[in-house]
């Protein structure tokens, strides 16, 4: 008598479990998608990953050969997907809905990424002022040095390119770029040199 009760009660459970089983599996969803190329070619070994309103964190699918994913027991809800793969633009799929006992399916495609080129400057690239519109011209006392001329600053002010040397032999000024005779600045190691009764150069 015992052997048939325990038979009876070992069938309701499992029964029972089939029942809260198919019950909860009507209760969720499934996305299932497929990854492509451009050619729709599939593209195994791209990694999914999946968020969303039903989940705590995020899942993550490595597609198959075949190029295909699957989430299943998914909460009804709004999901995305988020695909990437090496050498190719990541694709971020917005707005997969999930109702119970439904499956949503989702086919990516994926265009490859121009390869990135990492360019080392060893040399150290000019500091330029995109908003000023002046024009300097500095030497250095080496570059004084070497050059075949006499170390007479006017003659020096004459080789710079764009001046016109003034014709007055007392002033020995130049126009610079199109400025006039009075509209150069001096400096010395950074020290304006300016006459500022006259706004020629004080240094020679």
């Amino acid at each position: 008598m015992k052997k048939p009760l325990q038979t009876i009660l070992i069938l309701a459970f499992i029964f029972s479990l089939a029942a809260i089983s198919y019950a909860q599996g009507r209760q969720t969803g499934t996305i299932y998608g497929l990854v492509v190329d451009e050619e729709g070619n599939p593209l195994p070994g791209a990694t999914v990953t999946l968020t969303g309103t039903g989940l705590m964190g995020q899942r993550t699918y490595i597609t198959s050969e075949a190029g295909r994913f699957r989430f299943p027991a998914l909460s009804p809800g709004e999901y995305q997907v988020r695909v990437e793969m090496p050498g190719f633009k990541t694709i971020v799929r917005k707005g997969l809905i999930v109702r119970v006992g439904q499956t949503t399916e989702v086919k990516i495609e994926m265009a490859m990424s121009a390869i990135e080129e990492e360019v080392e400057v060893v040399a150290e690239s000019p500091v330029v002022d995109v908003k000023s519109s002046k024009a300097s011209i500095n030497y250095s006392a080496e570059f004084i040095s070497s050059i075949p001329m006499n170390r007479d600053l006017y003659d020096i002010q004459n080789s710079i390119p764009g001046a016109i040397a003034d014709g007055a032999e007392y002033r020995r000024t130049s126009s610079i770029l199109g400025g006039t005779v009075r509209s150069a600045l001096y400096a010395l190691d950074g020290v304006p040199m300016n006459d500022p009764a006259t706004f020629y150069s004080m240094a020679n």
